[in-house]
């Protein structure tokens, strides 16, 4: 090393560094907070001792740091940071992506599909949303669900509408309509499960009460199918089909005959998220049907 007076050459002064801490980039995350407390926390003896502040022991390197004050907390940014803003254009896409000009998603799905956007646009860059962990992550569940079009179509209503048609229905139900509804209402609500056989001749107001339970129980985003045994009487219910079609029943049953219900399909999907089942005119429907659906569940 040279001098400004004898501009001549020096052997470097050893100070006795034991050695050198390697580098880290800031968006290493929890190994660039470790490698800065260690320029910063003085005989540090364990990884503990090193996130030790004033007798408490932080969650994470990161929080230590914040700790100590040396870096300030972005918080009020991320706050600052609308999901709206990131996610104003998201059901649009999805309506042309999709091909269901209709559709409506609520804000859970429109979040989740914007977090899935960010991650495309992370992974191009070679990272992911789970090298942030203070970001949240995205629903696996809510995307399989959202590309199912029968669940699509299930979960698709007006729920402002429905409800205005359900206060009104609700409010006509006779004292043996009221009792069969809250028996029905109460038993998916607690998730309990149950047979409800709705008996009495035509003009007692079956149809409804279905109406009343269907339109409750979409309001609430929930799934109901309603099918009937014949194509006139599932004409009557709110969306309705007729069995054979909805459950892929075969029409000429045989005591070994069963749906032609696949596997992983979206039909076998959309069964996994009913959450109630009405079967209007059952007794007219043969009792092969009522086997060959038991076996398939």
């Amino acid at each position: 090393m040279g001098t400004k007076k004898t501009k001549t050459w020096e052997p470097r002064k050893q100070r006795g560094c034991i050695g050198r801490i390697v580098y880290s980039h800031p968006a290493s995350g929890e190994r660039y907070y470790l490698r800065m407390l260690l320029n910063v926390v003085k005989g540090p003896r364990s990884f503990e001792e090193l996130r030790t502040l004033d007798g408490t022991v932080q969650n994470t390197f990161k929080d230590t740091y914040f700790a100590y004050g040396l870096i300030n907390d972005d918080k009020e940014w991320a706050e600052e940071i609308s999901w709206e803003a990131l996610s104003d254009d998201i059901l649009h896409k999805k309506r042309i992506q999709l091909r269901y000009p209709d559709m409506i998603l609520t804000e859970a799905q429109i979040q989740n599909y914007c977090l899935v956007e960010i991650q495309m646009l992370l992974n191009k860059n070679g990272k992911a949303l789970s090298d942030f962990p203070d970001l949240p992550q995205p629903d696996p569940s809510l995307i399989s669900h959202l590309d199912n079009r029968l669940i699509r179509e299930e979960l698709n209503y007006n729920i402002q509408e429905l409800k205005a048609i359900h206060d009104s229905l609700y409010s006509s139900l006779n004292p043996d309509q009221l009792k069969v509804y809250e028996s029905i209402i109460g038993a998916v609500n607690a998730q309990v499960g149950g047979l409800f056989f709705v008996y009495g001749p035509g003009g007692t107001g079956k149809t409804f009460l279905y109406k009343t339970i269907l339109t409750k129980l979409r309001s609430g985003r929930m799934i109901v199918l309603a099918v009937a045994s014949s194509g006139i009487a599932s004409l009557l219910l709110p969306d309705g089909r007729t069995a054979h079609i909805r459950f892929v029943i075969p029409l000429e049953l045989l005591e070994n005959s069963t749906c032609g219900i696949k596997q992983n399909t979206h039909l076998a999907e959309l069964l996994h998220e009913v959450k109630l089942l009405i079967l209007d005119e059952a007794p007219m429907t043969q009792r092969y049907a009522f086997e060959v659906f038991d076996k398939t569940l």
